[in-house]
């Protein structure tokens, strides 16, 4: 049983319950190539994956920073967070573990966070022999893996936010 509200795209099938944005599902529909059931399954098991990655404080980037980064960057890949997240404008997403749609090869953006250890090290092994990516990840400097991608010198960007005091943002 599906029903539909305002962006918002909901599966009440008993037992699958979630609901995402009515975007991604109507892109996930169309490049699905198995059962529909298991489509709903694996949205499932994605908005686990994604609840599990917001618990632990991380932070999806919008799909508009995607985009600029996929544009900047002339990706063609996203690597990391869920299925129910990636950006429908990539021409393939997923985590090492689990494609999601597209090439899985060509140029990517991997947000480093948004992977668990073994995916992290299966990407560490396959960036070691390409070039064609940039991580988007916030660099601490007892991050071993962050200083890795800085000795390879591949880009990186710092998701780090500056901090203002209350004096300098405001003028009297």
């Amino acid at each position: 049983m599906y029903g539909r509200l305002k962006d918002r795209f909901p599966c009440m099938e008993n037992g699958y319950q979630w609901t995402i944005n009515s975007t991604m599902w109507n892109h996930l529909r169309m490049m699905w190539q198995e059962q529909p059931l298991d489509l709903l399954r694996l949205i499932h098991v994605e908005t686990h994956h994604q609840n599990t990655l917001e618990a632990s404080r991380y932070r999806s980037l919008t799909w508009r920073i995607l985009r600029a980064l996929q544009s900047f960057t002339e990706a063609n890949g996203v690597i990391g967070e869920s299925t129910i997240i990636a950006v429908p404008s990539f021409e393939g997403a997923g985590r090492p573990s689990r494609p999601y749609w597209g090439p899985q090869q060509g140029r990517k953006v991997i947000l480093w966070e948004s992977l668990g250890p073994e995916d992290q090290q299966k990407c560490l092994i396959e960036l070691l022999n390409d070039t064609n990516w940039i991580i988007w990840c916030k660099v601490k400097p007892k991050d071993m893996a962050a200083q890795t991608f800085r000795e390879h010198g591949r880009c990186i960007f710092e998701g780090k936010r500056a901090k203002t005091s209350r004096r300098m943002c405001c003028s009297n």
